[in-house]
């Protein structure tokens, strides 16, 4: 413990023994011996330097808080041919009584469920999340208009494999969809809607950097053009 107050210019992380092992975060009951070597996280090698150990007391630890686990109720937007790889990973992570509501013109709803069931997922079989189908093209204001935007903790919007042949045409349909999503958030974002979030507004507003208490989104983009003019343009990469 003495020796995490001996480098004010560096923080300790670990020790190299006298035999050459390493070991990062030692018990706190090791005393160091003779031919030890102290590893530290410092500006620069000749930036810090031993001193005497401090005599202080740090007080009594914050409370633990313990984790908030709340359901989740997120939107996936299009249809990927490995969806069920996604929703299998969704229902080991969610907590029970969470939903996917999964829209796409792609497939039809009734054939969505024999469609992951060929490709190996029972739906019937998720633990955790429960999958509800809507149609429609994402890209269509009316269409997404009509799904309660309001109350979606999460949305992921997928290349659909309508246009799997045609990236670019996936990447426009892909950014139409997040655009029309952010715009339709914001006009839900009001003071009544805000009281009702799941999530703290200030948490969400650095989430998504946009300053807006919005759900976080990913946006799946696959031409690498489209990638590199997203990154330079601020309103399209938050």
């Amino acid at each position: 413990k003495q020796v995490l107050t001996c480098f004010p210019e560096a923080v300790p992380i670990g020790i190299q023994f006298a035999c050459g092992e390493v070991v990062l975060k030692p018990e706190w009951s090791y005393e160091l011996v003779p031919g030890d070597k102290v590893i530290v996280i410092a500006e620069d090698n000749d930036s810090y330097s031993a001193k005497e150990p401090l005599d202080f007391d740090p007080g009594d630890p914050p409370p633990l808080k313990p984790p908030v686990n709340v359901q989740e109720k997120m939107l996936l937007c299009g249809w990927r041919c490995d969806i069920r790889d996604v929703l299998e990973m969704l229902d080991k992570i969610v907590v029970k009584g969470s939903e996917a509501h999964i829209m796409t013109h792609y497939l039809a709803p009734e054939l969505r469920n024999q469609s992951l069931l060929e490709d190996g997922l029972d739906v019937n079989t998720l633990k955790n999340l429960k999958v509800i189908h809507h149609f429609g093209n994402t890209s269509v204001r009316r269409k997404l208009a009509a799904l309660p935007i309001a109350e979606f903790t999460a949305c992921m919007i997928f290349a659909d494999e309508a246009f799997q042949m045609d990236t670019l045409h996936a990447d426009s349909h892909s950014l139409a969809t997040l655009l029309l999503m952010r715009d339709l958030q914001r006009k839900h974002t009001s003071k009544d809607r805000r009281s009702k979030m799941r999530f703290d507004n200030d948490k969400l507003a650095e989430l998504n950097g946009t300053g807006e208490a919005m759900c976080p989104m990913i946006c799946e983009i696959m031409d690498p053009h489209t990638q590199k003019t997203i990154s330079h343009n601020p309103h399209l990469s938050n």
